[in-house]
């Protein structure tokens, strides 16, 4: 379960970090990235019912993406 769960945070982090560099850009965040990443929470959220320590990977992934994000435009 926790491999599954990791799945869903990996997949939930990368399509938040790509709409948060891409809506740093000329071109912006596109409609099939935020697409992605609603799809992209809607399955972490569902992870995340039931399981308490899925919470603190939810932030987690949150923290890491914002960092990325945030790193690629020093």
């Amino acid at each position: 379960m926790a491999s599954d769960v990791e799945k869903v945070m990996d997949e939930f982090e990368a399509a938040l970090t790509d709409l948060l560099q891409a809506s740093h850009t000329q071109a912006g965040a596109t409609p099939e990235m935020r697409t992605r990443l609603a799809a992209a929470r809607a399955k972490a959220d569902k992870a995340r019912v039931g399981h308490s320590s899925v919470e603190n990977d939810y932030r987690t992934a949150v923290d890491r993406a914002f960092g990325t994000a945030r790193q690629n435009f020093r």
